[in-house]
């Protein structure tokens, strides 16, 4: 279904049943939108929208979305909000809105885990992270990218050599591999792919790339998250799974709460 110019005012939306997407198409001529601040989006529950954002990442909420207080969710290109509308609803109270930009999509989250039936034990996981120059303090220091030189905190680097990725105080990524640096304007996978938390880094011999795999042996909410294995990792080998968990402070203390041995991953 293709909605031109939606911005959905003062409706209340109930869902019951799986729908592929919902696209709304903005043409060239039109007014620029206002970049709202960015989402917060609960790691559980309920999600209550109660002031204008726009969602960032592919993001999936266990529970019902709600947006109310005047406020406008925004779904941009290339994002997809995934709710579980088996079980949960989407709200859109009066005066507030849903705007789905074009390429933006609403998914329906597959409910049942049941289809991951072949499972093996004994998988160790860690996790990785993006870290921010701006978190780090060490004296700059200059590296050649591309025949050019750069100015990097000195331990923003190190931490950049064991994560793969930062994201630099210009705004933009530096990136470690294959014994180089390199700049980019995201923080990608194998792939090329932009790295969202849901990514995994696997041995390739071990895991199909771009398998769908769960770990319910993590810690919540991990252990009910459909990971995607589209990335690698020179220290991931055999029955290792390197979990990619954000951005940031928060992001690295996710690492240490995942980080274990004789887990169960189910494919």
């Amino acid at each position: 279904m293709l909605i031109r110019h939606v911005l959905i005012l003062g409706i209340v939306i109930f869902f019951s049943t799986s729908f592929d997407s919902i696209f709304a198409e903005m043409e060239e001529n039109n007014p620029v939108i206002p970049q709202f601040s960015t989402c917060s989006v609960p790691i559980s529950g309920n999600w209550i929208i109660s002031s204008d954002c726009t969602l960032s990442t592919s993001t999936t909420v266990t529970g019902n979305v709600w947006i109310q207080n005047n406020s406008v969710l925004t779904i941009p290109n290339e994002i997809t909000l995934y709710v579980d509308f088996e079980n949960s609803n989407l709200k859109v109270f009066s005066g507030s809105g849903l705007l789905i930009q074009f390429g933006g999509t609403i998914k329906q989250t597959d409910s049942t885990l049941d289809k991951f039936n072949d499972c093996s034990p004994g998988w160790d996981i860690t996790g990785y992270y993006i870290p921010l120059e701006s978190d780090y303090e060490g004296d700059f220091f200059s590296i050649i990218i591309d025949g050019e030189s750069r100015d990097f905190r000195e331990d923003f680097i190190d931490s950049i050599m064991i994560e793969g990725w930062g994201k630099t105080l210009s705004g933009d990524y530096l990136g470690w591999y294959s014994n180089s640096f390199h700049i980019n304007d995201n923080a990608v996978d194998a792939d090329g792919n932009p790295l969202v938390v849901g990514i995994v880094a696997v041995d390739t011999s071990i895991v199909d790339p771009n398998t769908n795999l769960i770990i319910p042996t993590l810690p919540d909410p991990w252990n009910e998250f459909i990971f995607l294995s589209s990335d690698v990792g020179s220290g991931v080998i055999g029955k290792h799974i390197d979990v990619f968990t954000g951005v940031g402070n928060m992001a690295e203390q996710e690492t240490f709460q995942i980080t274990s041995s004789g887990n169960t991953v189910c494919q």
